[in-house]
């Protein structure tokens, strides 16, 4: 099935989502929408992995319960690492703040997506999502299923207090000494 449609979704939305998958089936795409797979379960990362790297492109729904969901955030995660185009379908204006930089279709909470969405995402599928869209974050560090939510923040952005405390540290040991030195001679 490479060259496909991933539906990132959270459970809460499966009936707008089957209206979804059956629209853009309708649309000429291959679409795979999960409806079976348990999150968390062992074979959960696994399946979803090998979906999300054969696939042309993730769209991602956003709805409340989707933000709230740390599978909808893990499936993302996993389509920004591999490099896959990921698109966000905005019900009601509710983004995934991981999102935010990605332009997405706001359509009313019951609308499907517009012609023009369908065509982006049939020319990523034709092209087999060999090219990352251009507005895709940057990757970010995977995840386990049991993970914590991955900070957005880079490493390197959270390891410079560290070293600044650490200079400081040291710079006071060395004042010390200093003093200490002309106290005795």
């Amino acid at each position: 099935m490479a060259g496909h449609i991933v539906v990132s979704h959270s459970r809460e939305d499966q009936d707008y989502v089957d209206r979804l998958v059956t629209y853009l089936r309708s649309r000429g795409l291959t679409v795979w929408a999960d409806r079976t797979l348990e999150p968390g379960i062992p074979d959960w990362a696994s399946v979803i992995g090998t979906v999300i790297h054969s696939c042309a492109a993730l769209v991602a729904v956003m709805t409340e319960s989707a933000v709230a969901s740390p599978w909808v955030d893990r499936e993302v995660t996993i389509a920004i690492n591999l490099r896959r185009p990921v698109l966000a379908l905005s019900r009601a204006g509710v983004r995934l703040t991981r999102l935010a930089a990605i332009p997405a279709e706001s359509i009313d909470a019951d609308a499907l997506p517009s012609e023009a969405f369908v065509a982006r995402l049939r020319g990523l599928q034709a092209r087999g999502g060999t090219e990352p869209a251009p507005s895709t974050p940057p990757p970010v560090p995977p995840t386990r299923p049991d993970a914590p939510p991955v900070s957005a923040t880079p490493a390197r952005a959270r390891r410079w207090p560290w070293f600044a405390g650490g200079a400081v540290i040291v710079a006071a040991i060395v004042v010390a000494i200093v003093l200490l030195v002309r106290a005795s001679g």
